[in-house]
């Protein structure tokens, strides 16, 4: 194939016209997410059976392809960024902010593109490192949401007792 290095893919791994498939997953969301995405591309599928293109290779044939898996990219980036979420509400329960860590996302890099084919290697990692990089925003912008809010909650309850402490003293 063009774009994977098949002999690096484990046969397990080779299922669905080689795109690995998902590890099994012990979040009931997974489940949820799973019969969401089964119910849109029924629908999808069953708009395109209902409304074919002339041709099987024709142009507008491709496209609605293309918009079916760009539907299901979509839904696996906001599973991803539902995760990513609770990432960081376990890093702040921890006392942690951080969270670029150069050397795993390397690792990660390396990992996930190891099945490309080394002429095409590059451009999955740009991708991966564009996913990377709004999934580390999504998590700062997060993290700061909840310090902030956490902080204008501390500052209410200070001025409170302050207030509370000076009514008492009158």
């Amino acid at each position: 194939m063009f774009i994977l290095d098949d002999e690096k893919l484990p046969p397990e791994k080779r299922q669905f016209n080689g795109v690995p498939k998902m590890d099994e997953a012990n979040d009931h969301n997974v489940k949820a997410f799973s019969e969401c995405l089964s119910q849109l591309l029924a629908e999808m599928e069953k708009h395109r059976n209902e409304n074919p293109p002339n041709d099987k290779d024709s142009l507008e044939a491709h496209r609605r392809d293309i918009d079916i898996i760009d539907e299901k990219i979509l839904l696996l980036l906001l599973e991803r960024f539902e995760v990513a979420k609770r990432i960081a509400e376990l890093k702040l329960a921890q006392g942690s902010t951080q969270v670029y860590r150069a050397d795993r996302e390397n690792e990660i890099l390396d990992r996930r593109t190891d099945a490309i084919a080394p002429q095409n290697r590059y451009l999955f990692k740009n991708i991966y490192r564009e996913i990377m990089k709004a999934s580390r925003e999504f998590q700062y912008k997060y993290m700061l949401d909840k310090l902030t809010y956490a902080s204008s909650q501390y500052e209410f309850l200070l001025e409170r007792n302050k207030a509370l402490q000076d009514f008492d003293g009158l």
